[in-house]
């Protein structure tokens, strides 16, 4: 008797059905209508149950896939901030590449400019000149000695063509180039207020 088939039925005669077997069960005896009422509970408790566990599935799936969307999302912009923020430090260490290169050869112009104004005055090469910035140690360690040597890799030489000292602005030179003397001074006054170290004339390009 579990598998009764009422699908046949409409909603009105399924009612009116269930009216009719309350009846019948109310009209028997009293253990009777109290297990029909029992049984119509149990129904609708468990339909109640199976909805409300449906519902909770459903809720449950929907919070997922929320979950799901929303993790997507942040995942995206996350990716698409790093994206931004590699971008701009590529871009940064592009520019500070560019800036570097930029100073870089800014300075061995500079540089190269000193050693062919040198060369010009002492009448060699550029390559062929080096100039050493030093503390005066003998005069003032304060201020700067400046030395013009001949060879472009002479940083130790003894033998200067011109040696100039700015606590003194005093000029000594070699005999050839005693004709020089005034625009030697000049030169080395100026290089002696901007001191440059030691520039060797071999090791640049010119």
């Amino acid at each position: 008797m579990d598998n009764l088939d009422f699908s046949a039925l409409s909603d009105d005669q399924l009612l009116a059905l269930l009216r009719a077997t309350l009846q019948e069960c109310v009209a028997r005896n009293p253990a009777v209508e109290a297990a029909a009422r029992a049984a119509v509970i149990d129904e609708s408790e468990r339909a109640r149950i199976v909805a409300s566990a449906s519902a909770a599935e459903a809720a449950k799936l929907r919070a997922m896939e929320r979950e799901r969307i929303a993790k997507e999302a942040a995942a995206r912009v996350r990716q698409e901030q790093e994206a931004t923020l590699a971008a701009g430090e590529k871009a940064r260490r592009e520019a500070a590449a560019r800036e570097a290169l930029a100073k870089a050869e800014k300075k061995e112009c500079n540089q190269k400019q000193w050693l062919a104004r040198a060369a010009e005055l002492v009448g060699r090469a550029a390559h062929d000149v080096t100039i050493v910035c030093l503390h005066d140690t003998y005069n003032d360690s304060s201020k700067t000695r400046v030395l013009i040597n001949a060879g472009g890799s002479s940083r130790y030489s003894r033998d200067h063509l011109a040696d100039y000292s700015q606590s003194t602005n005093k000029l000594s030179t070699k005999q050839s180039l005693v004709g020089k003397k005034k625009d030697l001074l000049a030169f080395c006054a100026e290089l002696a207020a901007s001191p440059q170290g030691v520039l060797s004339g071999s090791e640049f390009a010119w």
